[in-house]
């Protein structure tokens, strides 16, 4: 990822600039690595101002969600990386979960989804243009100084 965002940021094409982040968690293991953390801001170093959702997939307790989102931000704040685009966490389940004969847990969260990534489109473009700038800038300068 952070090959192809250099690359990206490199050849200045508008149709490869990141918008918005979507940073993909698990919500039936119940932690969130520190290891992932470390590799989601390595990832988008570039895109420092760029809006990131965290999605908490397979969703299927209703109850555990809160404890999930708790965990996503608990999780960020102890390894002093916590993303100052953080914008949302949004549980999800993208389809049916068949718990048993009679029990499932019902899609739900992908609208909420969908319409907050629609909403920070728009500072999104803007956000991945200024990164790409303060990319080419500071590349610039590493360049001058060799």
């Amino acid at each position: 990822m952070k090959k192809w965002s250099k690359n990206s940021a490199k050849e200045g094409r508008k149709d490869n600039q990141i918008n918005v982040i979507w940073f993909c968690v698990e919500g039936t293991s119940s932690k969130l690595f520190p290891k992932a953390i470390k590799d989601l801001s390595m990832a988008t170093s570039i895109w420092e101002t760029v809006p990131v959702i965290v999605v908490i997939t397979k969703s299927y307790s209703v109850p555990d969600r809160e404890e999930n989102i708790k965990m996503v931000y608990n999780a960020f704040a102890k390894q002093n990386c916590f993303p100052k685009n953080l914008r949302r966490v949004i549980p999800v389940v993208a389809s049916t979960y068949v718990l048993n004969d009679t029990a499932y847990a019902a899609p739900d969260g992908i609208t909420e989804l969908i319409d907050t990534t629609n909403e920070l489109m728009p500072e999104g473009v803007k956000a991945s243009e200024k990164d790409v700038s303060a990319f080419k800038l500071k590349r610039k300068m590493a360049m001058s100084h060799e």
